[in-house]
């Protein structure tokens, strides 16, 4: 599963809002969008448990309701505006399966509809999977904030739905940034990078031979042995009190036993630990 996405509010719309402002036909930035503003478009962010919503170049000064509705049409949601040229707001849910929001504002109405995707990080190898609208495109970029955003990730579902990413390679991530996935600029889904308690931290390079410090990201020692036969390792080291204590996968329980018995309680997050590879 998705670890918990990052609630960042969406300052990189601020430059598109102003320009739309001043303008119906204007780039969509600072996301490096190529797309065209031409008359009332939505633009939407979607959450683990919220959406935002920006609602630009409807009439203005007219008076108008934004509604979050099921695939069905029923309203989900709905939340009274103030026309004017950037309307924004929120609504404090998880977006339906094949959901939508809807916009009426001065007798003019748009939608735009949730692509229904689901993604999934693997963070030890820093690839991304996922399922939704077959042979599409998405544009994959690390969140940020000033014009100066990284090179984009161009990935496309196949024709059964599916998708894979080396956004681990293709991207640099770090701890605590958000990974941003967009279809046609217009849905983006926004996950937080970060390790998932009980594995070693995907931003240290785990050994391929021979023998190399890692990270633990907390758990216990139940999930530190699982994240060690996951690595490939046969045996991992801590040193406690100035001393090395081991333990070795497969191993009688008296061979582990002082590991077992230094790291019975909860592991810290953080704590380091020397892999051993076969």
């Amino acid at each position: 599963m998705l670890s918990v996405l990052h609630r960042v509010r969406a300052p990189r719309r601020l430059l598109l809002v102003l320009l739309v402002a001043a303008t119906f036909s204007v780039n969509i930035e600072p996301r490096q969008a190529e797309a065209q503003v031409s008359g009332p478009v939505i633009l939407v962010d979607e959450y683990a448990d919220r959406v935002v919503f920006w609602a630009l170049g409807f009439p203005d000064q007219s008076d108008g309701v934004v509604t979050l509705r099921e695939a069905s049409g029923v309203v989900v949601r709905s939340m009274e505006v103030s026309g004017s040229l950037a309307i924004t707001g929120e609504f404090e849910v998880g977006v339906p399966v094949g959901g939508s929001v809807v916009v009426s504002v001065g007798g003019v109405t748009r939608s735009v509809s949730s692509p229904g995707a689901i993604f999934e990080v693997d963070y030890v190898r820093g690839i991304l999977t996922g399922t939704g609208p077959a042979s599409t495109s998405v544009s994959i970029s690390r969140f940020c904030m000033t014009d100066s955003c990284p090179a984009e990730l161009i990935a496309r579902f196949d024709s059964g739905g599916t998708l894979t990413a080396d956004v681990g390679r293709g991207i640099e991530l770090r701890d605590g940034e958000v990974l941003s996935i967009s279809f046609d600029r217009m849905w983006t889904y926004l996950i937080n990078v970060e390790d998932r308690d009980g594995e070693f931290s995907r931003f240290f390079d785990l050994p391929t031979d021979g023998s190399g410090f890692v990270v633990f990201t907390g758990g216990t020692l139940g999930d530190l042995v699982a994240a060690t036969t996951a690595a490939g390792a046969r045996s991992v080291f801590a040193i406690v009190d100035g001393r090395w204590v081991g333990y070795t996968l497969g191993a009688p329980a008296f061979v582990n036993s002082a590991f077992a018995a230094e790291f019975s309680g909860t592991i810290r997050r953080g704590t380091p630990f020397l892999l051993v590879m076969p």
